[in-house]
């Protein structure tokens, strides 16, 4: 693990979030704890399509913090520049949530004092791409370069340190073009009682079907055929099975089949990993297609047997390859799903 300028990474420097997902919330409370911050301002981007503020709100509840709403649009970052350039700002040190959210970066640098640092967040198991150094070729638009432009611009103007510093779960990945601080997601880890009689559980973690189908090349038919048979094989095991639906994911067909079969489906009011620890739930054993929760999961709770399931067809995917990669040298068992047109097959050790 590498670490940073003290200035950078000490405690109690005064600091402002922006986060826009649950697992972004999550992160931003453990940084908050970490950091011993006291004097902090924290900002919820909510897209237009983010149906996931009930679960931000319910976390940041939880611990007793309060935050603010900015509604995004298409406009947003280039009028964070307009209305925030000028204002006299405090603040040296930011946490953003989205690395790649060109409207977190405009608000981080309108927002900074000179001399100021950004440090990101975890949005999931992307941050292992990117600490990996290979980011995400997603199509740009010309505005979307211009404000790129322009945040750069500013904070050379400033002084500001951007695209340098993270503050992740991912910290043991080895990497020349950043500093990492280890977010040991201690807030909630210390609230697992490994003496309290727990109920022991399987999990199966949902993932977004329409984003994850499209970025790993299959059919949705072929992605609900194979979650089906995973799930009746798991089932068969006798252990209490939960299937815990992804938080973009209003999909009815897999809730009618876990209802079917006699799986429970619950949609918790807070990320997975919060959702474990209220319940009081030992996890024996835990599957999902590439889920950052599998990563968690096995982190909170160690001898549970984790499962990634990774779909391979004509094309792979260089991220969903990275993600296996390293969850295999944290103890997940990578097991194939092999596509071939409209048909699959796979051997899956349940």
């Amino acid at each position: 693990m590498s670490q940073g300028k003290l200035s950078v990474f000490a405690d109690g420097i005064p600091s402002f979030f922006v986060v826009g997902t649950p697992f972004q919330s999550l992160c931003a409370v453990e940084a908050i704890n970490h950091f011993c911050i006291v004097d902090y301002e924290v900002f919820v981007l909510l897209f237009y399509n983010e149906k996931r503020i009930d679960q931000v709100d319910t976390i940041f509840r939880l611990f007793d913090i309060k935050y603010s709403i900015i509604h995004i649009n298409g406009y947003s970052s280039f009028k964070f520049f307009i209305k925030g350039i000028l204002k006299k700002v405090t603040y040296k040190r930011a946490f953003v949530g989205n690395y790649y959210s060109i409207t977190c970066s405009s608000l981080a640098v309108t927002k900074l004092a000179k001399f100021g640092a950004v440090i990101y967040m975890d949005d999931g198991n992307s941050t292992i791409s990117i600490l990996k150094n290979r980011l995400s070729a997603v199509k740009l638009s010309m505005g979307y370069k211009g404000v790129r432009l322009l945040v750069h611009i500013v904070a050379a103007f400033k002084s500001i340190s951007i695209e340098r510093y993270f503050f992740s779960v991912y910290s043991d990945i080895k990497t020349d073009k950043f500093i990492v601080r280890t977010n040991d997601l201690s807030s909630i880890t210390h609230k697992i009682n490994i003496d309290y009689q727990c109920e022991a559980v399987t999990l199966f973690i949902g993932t977004n079907p329409e984003d994850f189908c499209k970025e790993n090349h299959i059919h949705v038919e072929i992605y609900n055929k194979v979650l089906r048979r995973v799930l009746t094989k798991m089932n068969e095991t006798g252990s209490k099975l939960l299937y815990i639906p992804h938080g973009l994911d209003n999909s009815l067909p897999i809730k009618d089949f876990c209802d079917d079969v006699g799986i429970e489906f619950i949609r918790p009011s807070v990320c997975v990993e919060l959702f474990l620890i209220s319940r009081n739930y030992s996890v024996v054993e835990a599957a999902g297609f590439s889920s950052s929760a599998l990563f968690n999961i096995k982190k909170m709770y160690p001898e549970a047997l984790v499962r990634n399931l990774r779909f391979i067809s004509h094309i792979d995917s260089q991220d969903y390859s990275d993600i296996a990669e390293y969850y295999a040298q944290n103890g997940i068992i990578n097991e194939k799903i092999n596509v071939d047109g409209d048909g699959f097959t796979f051997n899956i050790g349940l």
